[in-house]
């Protein structure tokens, strides 16, 4: 099996300075709660036919989910008792200000501190740079901490939670077309956000991936092609550049930063 982060080195020392308090975890390791989000607005979703659908489908994914751990479910208030009725009794809906349903990108980041107490890490979700409406959704990260009465973190930097993928040891993964984008961090350079992902997320080494600007509402998220299964071990899948012209020539230069 190849070390696919042996070339790659390790961030200055004073990158993961005394400042450092935080580390994100492997996404697969226990975890107490799912936490989604019902979609708003039937706009995005072009009519409110779509929007029942999409409803439907993400009502059996969190009753599913709900059968092997706890799901809380954010609706809006308007929103929130038909959000419960259709995801059923074994899902705990929370009556909070959301737009969609992509948790993922808009909801904190938990990370724990070196005593292991838990924190929610804002990564200010400006909808996926401006591509989306995201008044409440930027505001999910404040109101989720606040509920749960954690401290809010901030990250310092503009991004989504499917733009970063972390291994719970000290390596991330991400995507210079989605963090270094000028949609979300026109101030910051890579040094910039390397720090910060250094203090707020635990990162000792980051593997950048050109990523595909465009390519997406997301601007290409590294958890589109590739997700850690364990510390140091990548899952990576290989796009056809037939599915989509815009990947012709950049799946080489994906796996080529992957692999260092």
């Amino acid at each position: 099996m190849f070390d696919p982060f042996s070339a790659t080195p390790s961030l200055p020392a004073d990158s993961a300075s005394s400042q450092q308090a935080y580390m994100m975890p492997l996404e697969s390791d226990r975890h107490e709660w799912t936490w989604m989000q019902w979609p708003a607005h039937a706009d995005i979703y072009d009519n409110a036919t779509y929007l029942d659908l999409v409803g439907s489908d993400l009502a059996r994914l969190a009753s599913t989910i709900a059968q092997f751990e706890p799901v809380i479910m954010l609706a809006r208030p308007t929103q929130a008792e038909a959000a419960q009725r259709r995801c059923g009794s074994m899902v705990q809906v929370l009556a909070m200000a959301v737009d969609d349903m992509w948790a993922r990108d808009s909801s904190p980041i938990f990370v724990r501190s070196a005593s292991g107490a838990l924190a929610a890490l804002d990564l200010h979700f400006n909808g996926w740079g401006g591509k989306q409406r995201c008044a409440a959704d930027a505001r999910v990260a404040q109101c989720v901490a606040e509920w749960l009465d954690v401290p809010l973190i901030d990250a310092g930097f503009v991004g989504e939670g499917g733009g970063i993928e972390s291994d719970g040891a000290g390596t991330v993964l991400t995507t210079e077309s989605c963090l270094l984008n000028r949609n979300r961090n026109p101030d910051l350079g890579r040094e910039d956000i390397e720090r910060l992902l250094a203090t707020g997320m635990g990162a000792r080494r980051i593997v950048w991936v050109p990523g595909v600007e465009g390519i997406d509402i997301t601007d290409d998220h590294i958890d589109g092609f590739a997700r850690f299964v364990r510390p140091g071990v990548v899952l990576l899948e290989h796009p056809d550049p037939a599915d989509d012209p815009r990947w012709a020539g950049h799946g080489c230069r994906c796996n080529e930063a992957i692999a260092g």
